[in-house]
């Protein structure tokens, strides 16, 4: 738990003193990678990548959003709107909205992490706030549940067809878990194998959905077993679900809020493609291409598989279907016989699976994203690629999370109910991005015009949407009777009170625990292929003054940091040189970190240990290690950037090592390039980005003297390297 800093390699910004100040997201980037090939170029790509050669970039996304969403919302689409025409409706405005917000940030951010990233971009005040709030929203309910109970509920109808499709039962819910249990295994431990059975349902989906579509033009030609159901006549109206009173249904607000919240869960997952961005080659082209087909086809097709279920299913027919819409509209149209009663709901079973492996795939790399920066608890575990460099950590939090959901529920139709919470919390988010976009839009500051690509939504669109949305989040809270056994505010309160769970995770998490001192600092490693390493150092340590005690000691060698001398006028007790210490008075009761281990330094601290809150340098592991090597450095033959020592004990490390020092951003300070040294590069960094904020310590791997080819000192930085990994 702690508020990280980040250092990645600069991949966008020319000058260091162009970029924004505190926008990570415009100078660096980030990303994951489960493993690397080698391509027919000789370049090196990740196992995503490997997607890109084999299918058309159109079908990754398609692939996504096809899944279990289609053969089950249907259901309860109808239920909530009791009105053919309108449910149609709601399929055209669903892919509508799925798609355009989501492709201006995906081109101009196309980076691993989806709504993370672009969260990120816009709200940078209060630092971490927006991350922490979709956190929340994202572990808790960023999950597979929908899909694997869909799985479940088919997989038990081609067994005994005559099972209530909306069985909550535990048989339902242990294969549902079984089948979430075994996506995961195969996606930590033998990842290429889960990509290829991915990409493999994905193509049965296709062919699967195709079917639904042309069964339903054989209902509408007349050839169908069961009596046609008339719901095309008398202005798309028809007979109602429940009679002439559906006092509970037709033409309510809140139902066509949940309606419209099914229609989007069914169209979510091709946002998956923005979560794992840096894996795909040139990937604003590519997002700017293969989203519209995409979510064009998708659309149609939903709309015509819609169709043929209205031209084959009584509207109380498919109210009342549940999970297996799909096998329903079979049966009606090719009667009872084995193929449509067992073989079909196997087959759509798979689907549902094969949205399983997509979701369980992409999901938990956005996870592992805030796992990196240390938003969630025990971050170093969740951020684990061990041990086939997957991201099996954040896929274990995915499994929990899922499998909690799935056991937890008590409501007989566990599966609208996991779906309507999923989207209604992910929508305040999308609420949220909407309003960025405006806000990027119209503030020049920003320079959002120069770092989108060709792609650019107009605002008042984007205010539609946001309209739409405020809509779906409103209206359930109006009181009805279409959840069934759940009440119809626990949707709506569960899904808003995420913000306030967030809102308080993030005050503990950036505030009171760092007030106890409770810091863990982290670095994120760019690997040669492109993949990420996390290392975690050992906890943070404050300090309250320093004294730079390195450099030629008659003209004073500070470090050069835009706002330090304003900000040493203001504290001229916080920040001295050697050259211009006289005595460790004005240090009482303040805990002071030296910062150089020369002989100036060492007698420095010595004089300070008297007197400060608590002593800042002893003869302790590393000065020790030092005389060991025959190397202790001297005012002549001293590291080229000094280590930031404090009292340790032995164990410790003082490469692990960390301070923090006051602010210096309200001075004027701005970033600037390393020209001032390692520290400068360091201080000047980390000082910005808060009122109290890391600044690693580092120990250099030469001396300046490099003359002095001592093997001894080799071996020393070696051991050295070894005692300070964690």
């Amino acid at each position: 738990m702690q508020e990280p800093e980040i250092f990645e390699q600069p991949v966008a910004a020319k000058d260091p003193e162009a970029a924004i100040p505190g926008d990570e997201n415009n100078t660096y980037q980030t990303g994951y990678s489960s493993g690397f090939q080698t391509n027919g170029n000789g370049e090196e790509s990740s196992l995503e990548d490997y997607h890109d050669f084999v299918y058309p970039e159109a079908f990754l996304i398609i692939n996504r959003v096809v899944g279990a969403g289609i053969y089950s919302t249907p259901s309860s689409i109808i239920h909530y709107t009791d009105s053919v025409g309108l449910t149609l409706i709601f399929w055209v405005i669903g892919g509508f909205m799925t798609l355009f917000v989501y492709l201006e940030y995906g081109t101009a951010l196309p980076r691993s992490g989806g709504e993370k990233v672009y969260l990120e971009r816009v709200f940078r005040r209060p630092r971490y706030l927006a991350t922490c709030i979709f956190a929340v929203q994202f572990v808790l309910f960023a999950i597979s549940s929908g899909g694997s109970i869909s799985f479940s509920s088919y997989l038990l109808r081609a067994v005994t067809p005559e099972r209530d499709s909306r069985d909550g039962s535990w048989l339902n819910r242990g294969i549902a878990v079984a089948a979430i249990t075994g996506v995961c295994s195969i996606h930590a431990f033998t990842p290429r194998l889960g990509i290829w059975l991915s990409n493999g349902l994905g193509a049965f989906k296709l062919v699967l959905l195709s079917l639904v579509v042309f069964t339903g033009f054989a209902a509408l030609g007349g050839r169908m077993v069961a009596p046609s159901p008339g719901n095309f006549s008398n202005g798309f109206r028809g007979p109602s679900i429940n009679g002439p009173t559906t006092e509970d249904t037709a033409g309510t607000a809140a139902g066509s809020a949940l309606a419209l919240l099914q229609v989007l869960y069914t169209y979510s997952g091709w946002e998956n493609a923005n979560y794992v961005l840096t894996e795909v080659r040139n990937a604003p082209k590519t997002l700017r291409r293969a989203a519209p087909i995409a979510v064009a086809t998708v659309t149609v097709l939903y709309l015509l598989a819609n169709i043929a279920y209205f031209a084959a299913m009584s509207k109380s027919q498919l109210a009342g279907s549940g999970t297996v819409v799909a096998a329903q509209f079979f049966q009606n149209v090719w009667g009872d016989n084995a193929f449509a009663t067992r073989a079909l709901p196997v087959f759509i079973s798979l689907s549902a699976l094969g949205n399983v492996f997509a979701q369980s795939f992409a999901m938990p790399r956005v996870k592992q994203e805030l796992a990196k920066e240390g938003i969630l608890p025990f971050s170093r575990f969740w951020a684990s690629d061990w041990p086939m460099h997957a991201p099996s950590g954040a896929i274990l939090l995915h499994w929990i999370f899922t499998t909690a959901l799935i056991l937890g529920s008590q409501t007989p139709d566990v599966y609208t109910f996991v779906t309507n919470v999923f989207v209604y919390s992910g929508n305040w988010i999308k609420v949220f991005l909407g309003v960025g976009l405006v806000y990027l839009n119209f503030t020049p500051s920003e320079r959002w015009a120069e770092q989108r690509t060709k792609v650019h939504i107009s605002p008042i669109l984007v205010l539609l949407w946001i309209v739409s949305l405020l809509y779906v989040l409103a209206a359930p809270f109006i009181p009805n009777n279409l959840s069934g056994a759940v009440k119809f505010f626990v949707v709506p309160t569960l899904g808003t009170s995420l913000l306030v769970i967030g809102i308080g995770y993030w005050l503990v998490w950036a505030k009171v625990l760092p007030a106890f001192g409770f810091h863990i600092q982290h670095e994120i490693v760019q690997m040669p292929d492109g993949s990420e390493r996390v290392k975690y150092k050992s906890t943070t340590q404050v300090y309250d003054a320093a004294v730079v005690a390195n450099g030629h000691f008659e003209v004073p060698s500070m470090p050069e940091i835009d706002g330090l001398a304003a900000w040493t006028q203001q504290h001229p007790d916080s920040v001295l040189h050697s050259l211009t210490y006289r005595n460790a008075a004005v240090f009482k009761d303040k805990k002071t970190i030296v910062v150089g281990t020369g002989a100036f330094g060492s007698e420095i601290a010595t004089c300070l240990e008297g007197v400060c809150k608590q002593p800042v340098l002893t003869n302790s592991a590393y000065i020790e290690t030092l005389l060991a090597a025959g190397a202790r450095p001297d005012d002549q033959n001293a590291w080229q950037v000094s280590a930031l020592v404090y009292t340790m004990r032995i164990e410790s490390a003082a490469a692990g090592d960390a301070t923090q020092v006051a602010c210096l951003a309200e001075y004027g300070a701005r970033p600037r390039s390393p020209e001032g040294g390692l520290f400068a590069l360091l201080l000047s960094q980390m000082l910005l980005s808060g009122r109290h904020v890391d600044v690693a310590a580092v120990l250099l791997d030469r001396f300046v003297n490099d003359d002095d080819d001592d093997d001894d000192d080799d071996v020393f930085f070696e051991s050295l390297e070894v005692q300070n990994e964690l």
